[in-house]
């Protein structure tokens, strides 16, 4: 039986487009970074938004505009596209 998965925002997540290599985004200390593609060393910008812990969790940008929404290991972004959430080993 597996456990169920409790998202703790305390923790590093990356937010990983099925299909792509590497993270769109990565939620550390209730901050999302975007992830830099073309840079080599897997660089991320600086910070583009922040984690909401209402009963929805979601990122928001700086403006308070929703990016996505956490629904367990799923992320979904407001155009339906559908992301994997995975917790980040330091």
């Amino acid at each position: 039986m597996t456990a169920a998965f409790i998202f703790n925002p305390n923790l590093t997540y990356d937010v990983i487009f099925s299909g792509k290599r590497y993270p769109v985004w990565r939620i550390r200390e209730r901050k999302v970074y975007a992830y830099l593609e073309h840079d080599p060393r897997r660089d991320w910008s600086g910070e583009v938004g922040t984690l909401s812990l209402g009963t929805l969790q979601r990122l928001v940008d700086h403006e308070g505009q929703t990016i996505a929404y956490i629904l367990g290991t799923e992320v979904r972004d407001t155009k339906g596209h559908r992301f994997s959430l995975t917790e980040v080993k330091d």
